[in-house]
């Protein structure tokens, strides 16, 4: 019960705290996110820089677009245009470019350089998400993904290790100062005998490098030695933050043997479910700061080796082989042991719990109840109560009253006007006069509820109007002036009903037909004519052209004179614009004529728009 009441104590607090933390636009849009972040924290300075990478204009800089399912490849200038290869696009770009991948765009080979970055400044945005972002498959050992130039920048993007013992899958040349690696996937490979030995190695002088927000994961495969290698040099002021890192490593997860120097490393989650093997690992005069970091290994002692790396926040660690075990801080004294014992956590666990409990009970409801008076001289005016009980700026509790404002006389003043206004009989007699119910079914200041017809005063009768005002197919109740479609398909090329006009002339604003089964060389002239309701009316609407041999997926329309010209588009000619001008129609049958009278085989599909001119004109498809 303690805990209970101390969970919803912190979740007022919390709601009472939560807002802007700083003024400037970036955290209007990511509110809280960083509550206690500082100006100069490196998490936050790398926040504002990635929206600055994804949101802010291009400028004079290129953008050039690889999408590997593109139709045709061009010139990589547009997404139909683009290119299928990574690469091809770095052969295209200049310093400070912009490289777009699109989703579901993939690659997979054996070179030694599935990607070679050998263009300064580049920036390799990867659309979709998840696993449709676009991937590279490295399907030989020796094959890589090298960054060869400074100031790169890759936004996203799935690296899958194809093969068993790829050596490295990102190896970040020397000259490869300032790279950005942000929200990057290293997915479970889809066999367990694949993995990257080195996820991603640096090499001696890459400075100022930054991880962040990547995710790997390789549980099955057992020949994985890192995911961050820093074993083949020195680099300096490497941020390494909020990457998740889960697999089997046969060293550190991130290691380095090398004295690399100002490193910052924060908010990673890092499981090595190798024995006796670290989540981090330094060599032993390593410079920087450690600060929230979660490591999961079978043994504290196995879990962080920090070097001169000063602690910041809290660090964690988890035993990685027990399920469902709290995480415990970690920290080391001088001999680097950790510190903390179980039953020392559990004592400090429970007197913070109780400080906290103690402390907020106090602040926060100390002045609800007056002290041992009756109601309602116990609750307090102005107090939390009071607010909830009362309305008014500043509320008095002397003005409630709990026969009418308690939460039970409200639901059975509710319940008394369900039932007053329901009635007990059948509809529509058990409907009270001037009842609430009666006012919302009814209209007329008595609301007498006998003048309510359901067939077409109902929700659903007005909703069945006012799509039929909307201009459904077929109507049955048209309006004058809108416009409405009406389409049949000809399933025999002869004398056909196509659409029977009712109630009022109409005019055709477009007629098109399409052969959707080929017409055989049997002759067919066909033309649309208007069999009129009133004897002496009829009269054509086109002339009458030859249909034999069109194919399916031919287009027929009608020309802009007086009887429009019938017109068949072979298949593949370009264009299909409606060029008639509009038909006044009388009501009446509208047909197809095949004055050929040979009845061949074929359909064509009718499409015609239309507008009423008078209210409740019908056209039906025959």
């Amino acid at each position: 019960m303690k805990k209970m009441i101390v969970l919803m104590i912190l979740a007022i607090v919390a709601s009472a705290q939560a807002g802007l933390i700083y003024d400037d636009a970036y955290y209007k849009l990511h509110i809280g996110a960083f509550r206690g972040r500082g100006q100069n924290d490196p998490f936050r300075r790398h926040l504002v820089e990635v929206d600055a990478l994804l949101f802010a204009g291009t400028g004079d800089a290129a953008v050039w677009y690889v999408n590997s399912n593109v139709s045709t490849e061009g010139d990589g200038t547009s997404w139909t245009n683009a290119k299928d290869t990574v690469q091809e696009a770095i052969a295209l770009a200049s310093a400070g470019d912009f490289i777009d991948v699109a989703e579901a765009h993939a690659e997979s080979g054996s070179d030694p350089c599935l990607v070679n970055v050998t263009v300064a400044g580049l920036t390799i945005r990867h659309y979709g998400n998840g696993s449709r972002q676009g991937s590279y498959t490295f399907a030989d050992t020796d094959t890589t993904f090298r960054i060869g130039a400074a100031n790169v920048t890759i936004i996203g993007g799935r690296f899958v290790a194809g093969i068993s013992a790829v050596v490295v899958g990102i190896d970040v040349a020397a000259a490869a100062d300032y790279f950005v690696l942000l929200s990057a996937d290293f997915p479970e490979p889809s066999s367990v005998a694949y993995e990257f030995v080195r996820a991603i190695m640096l090499t001696t002088a890459a400075d100022n490098v930054k991880i962040i927000d990547c995710d790997y994961s390789n549980v099955g495969a057992i020949g994985a030695t890192n995911f961050l290698d820093l074993d083949t040099g020195i680099v300096d002021e490497l941020q390494i933050i909020g990457n998740k890192i889960k697999g089997e490593f046969s060293e550190g997860a991130i290691h380095s043997d090398k004295v690399c120097t100002q490193m910052w490393i924060e908010s990673n989650v890092v499981t090595n479910l190798t024995t006796g093997q670290h989540g981090i690992e330094m060599t032993a005069n390593a410079t920087g700061v450690l600060k929230d970091n979660v490591v999961s290994t079978d043994t504290v002692a196995a879990s962080y080796d920090i070097g001169y790396l000063e602690e910041l926040g809290i660090n964690w660690w988890d035993d990685e082989g027990t399920r469902d075990t709290s995480p415990v801080p970690w920290t080391t004294n001088e001999t680097g042991v950790n510190r903390w014992g179980a039953s020392e956590l559990a004592q400090i666990e429970g007197e913070v719990e109780d400080a906290l409990a103690v402390e907020l009970l106090e602040k926060f409801l100390a002045n609800i109840d007056g002290g041992s008076n009756a109601y309602p001289d116990s609750v307090v005016a102005q107090s939390m109560l009071a607010f909830l009980m009362c309305t008014g700026a500043n509320p008095a509790i002397t003005t409630f009253d709990n026969t009418t404002d308690s939460l039970q006389a409200i639901a059975d003043h509710v319940q008394t006007l369900i039932t007053t206004g329901a009635g007990t009989g059948v509809y529509p007699t058990g409907i009270t006069n001037e009842s609430i119910f009666a006012f919302i079914l009814a209209s007329g200041a008595s609301a007498t509820a006998s003048t309510y017809d359901n067939t077409t005063d109902s929700l659903q009768a007005i909703s069945d109007r006012v799509t039929t005002i909307a201009g459904n197919v077929d109507s049955t109740t048209t309006v004058a002036g809108r416009t409405y479609a009406t389409q049949i398909t000809d399933v025999t090329i002869a004398d056909n009903d196509l659409f029977l006009v009712a109630g009022g002339p109409i005019m055709i604003t477009s007629f098109i037909g399409e052969v959707t089964t080929v017409i055989p060389a049997t002759a067919c002239t066909t033309k649309i004519w208007m069999n009129a309701t009133e004897a002496g009316l009829d009269y054509d609407f086109s002339t009458a052209v030859d249909m034999t041999g069109s194919v399916d997926g031919g287009r027929i329309i009608f020309t802009n004179v007086n009887p429009s010209v019938l017109t068949p588009l072979a298949l593949g000619a370009t264009g299909a614009g409606s060029l008639m001008s509009s038909w006044y129609c009388v009501p009446g049958l509208i047909q197809a004529v095949d004055s050929d009278d040979n009845t061949p085989a074929g359909a064509i599909t009718w499409s015609m728009t239309w507008i009423p001119i008078v209210d409740g004109v019908t056209v039906a498809a025959q």
